[in-house]
């Protein structure tokens, strides 16, 4: 009887013990001033779960904040590539992968005045392998590009694509068949390109990215065509060569 009741009394320690834990602290939100102007993008999270349990809302979109992703993280969504467009009142843009129940997708949001849009797909249809790490960044002319690696269970794959008016541009591969290429970075060069630089087996390689035109860019026309892509040889004085 006498340990029975040690038993139950250590069960009722550890209980009262695993209630006191308090829950992860993650959210990534909009802060806004008292007339309902972006400020800043809030990103709160624990550096030992980096890739996971950050979207758990904190303030419930309390008054100031709102919600990127105010379900929370029921479909294991991870880290968030974030860049605010400095020719639209620094208004941010947020690229993530969702799991989809087979595998990551790459999702998006944007901010416009009043909140954030509804979250949508990269990809109207649902592409194979998971799609990771996602890179935003903004040309000269204020357009966003997104660039991202894939793996499909091959090597793997760094794919580009540009924002057009309502959607995004069907994926441009980058890299080289064969080479397995991850981590891509985008950057704006001093031309007003664009750049993409990821990793390879070899070392880290770039490429890049113009538009030829801007003026016909519509969602109806796809710019595929218009999008060059060049090498940039590596520099061979730089630390690492």
């Amino acid at each position: 009887m006498l340990s029975r009741r040690r038993h139950a009394a250590a069960a009722a320690l550890l209980s009262v013990a695993f209630l006191a834990v308090p829950p992860p602290r993650a959210e990534v939100a909009a802060e806004t001033d008292a007339f309902g102007r972006y400020v800043r993008t809030v990103v709160v999270t624990q550096a030992s779960v980096r890739q996971h349990r950050i979207w758990q809302p904190l303030r419930r979109n309390s008054w100031g904040y709102q919600s990127l992703n105010p379900t929370g993280d029921r479909t294991g969504d991870m880290y968030p590539a974030i860049a605010e467009n400095a020719l639209e009142r620094r208004h941010p843009w947020a690229v993530w992968s969702r799991f989809n129940g087979q595998d990551y997708d790459l999702v998006w949001s944007r901010w416009r005045p009043g909140g954030w849009a509804i979250i949508e797909r990269v990809e109207s249809d649902l592409s194979f392998g998971d799609d990771l790490a996602p890179s935003v960044a903004f040309n000269t002319g204020g357009r966003p590009f997104l660039a991202w690696w894939r793996a499909d269970g091959g090597p793997g794959q760094v794919f580009v694509s540009v924002f057009l008016v309502t959607r995004w541009s069907n994926p441009i591969l980058l890299s080289d068949s064969g080479v397995d290429s991850r981590s891509p970075h985008l950057s704006v060069l001093s031309t007003g390109g664009m750049a993409v630089e990821f990793s390879t087996p070899t070392g880290r390689e770039s490429r890049m990215i113009s538009l030829d035109s801007t003026t016909t860019i519509t969602d109806d026309l796809n710019p595929v065509g218009q999008v060059s892509v060049t090498r940039i040889a590596a520099d061979t004085n730089a630390p690492g060569h």
